[in-house]
């Protein structure tokens, strides 16, 4: 049976617990997005932790100046 998604509903779809319509057991998917695991990976990654300048050396993120001060 499909049922639409009611605003009542987010917090089941975030936090997880039984819905008590269906009886059906939903996952915490906040916990899981923001476990600590996660978190390190995501920010080992943008050089956060530890901190590196790593990032700055990516070809979407550096630019090179002429003498001019004008972008190439």
């Amino acid at each position: 049976m499909r049922m639409p998604v009611i605003l009542t509903d987010l917090a089941l779809l975030v936090f997880g617990g039984r819905d008590r319509v269906m009886g059906t057991k939903m996952e915490n998917t906040f916990e899981r997005a923001f476990a600590h695991e996660r978190n390190l990976s995501c920010w080992k990654k943008c050089g956060a932790v530890p901190l590196t300048r790593a990032p700055l050396h990516g070809p979407n993120v550096q630019q090179e100046l002429d003498r001019d001060g004008e972008n190439d």
